[in-house]
């Protein structure tokens, strides 16, 4: 297991060929946050070497624990909870990547990575980059709507709660979310944006529509 930093984030590396390890990786903050968001990127599945990544994030309050909400970004991963699994073939780029969102009160949270079913049969490079486009994003409800999340090409937000940011696509936004009360939402794409139903605006909420694209 090794890590580093960059202008790409942090890479937490990791053994593919050894199923049962996992790597936690813990941020403590100097104070609390009540709102955080970062973005983990190379959440890898490769079945030709059968290596198939997973991570779980988990956010930490004293000796309580808090769930985020994950939005899948670019790429594809199976979304289980608190958990991402990536479900693509990829062997370059920095895609099946998550958007992790805590819209409650937490100290810090930590990010467990892991590997899926077999051992890898032609080990490679194991890793993931925690913050790679976004960062890790700190800050007080009721100003959060100051993050603008990741551009993506299409943008998937279903069956899920949502609260105060920008979120943007370069081609379709598509959603059946809630957005919480009290929020600050914007929907950006370049060619559509599409509400289905049970979509649903709380009371106190802005709510814009933007047909414009992102870079």
């Amino acid at each position: 297991m090794s890590t580093f930093e960059s202008d790409r984030g942090i890479a937490i590396r990791m053994n593919p060929a050894n199923t049962s390890q996992s790597v936690t990786t813990t941020y403590t903050f100097v104070s609390t946050s009540n709102y955080t968001a970062f973005d983990i990127d190379d959440i890898e599945y490769k079945p030709d070497d059968m290596q198939h990544e997973m991570v779980s994030i988990v956010g930490h309050i004293g000796i309580d624990t808090v769930l985020p909400r994950l939005y899948s970004l670019s790429g594809s991963v199976d979304i289980q909870g608190n958990s991402a699994i990536g479900t693509s073939d990829s062997s370059v780029g920095f895609d099946e990547s998550i958007l992790v969102i805590f819209d409650e009160a937490i100290d810090g949270f930590s990010v467990i990575q892991s590997n899926v079913d077999n051992s890898s049969s032609n080990p490679g490079t194991s890793k993931i980059y925690i913050g790679r486009s976004i960062g890790v994003y700190t800050g007080e409800c009721g100003i959060s709507n100051s993050l603008i999340l990741p551009c993506t090409d299409e943008l998937l937000l279903n069956d899920t709660l949502i609260s105060d940011s920008i979120y943007q696509a370069r081609y379709t936004l598509e959603s059946n979310a809630e957005i919480v009360p009290n929020s600050n939402v914007s929907f950006k794409a370049g060619s559509s944006i599409l509400l289905y139903e049970n979509f649903e605006v709380k009371e106190n909420t802005t709510f814009a529509l933007i047909l414009e694209g992102c870079n």
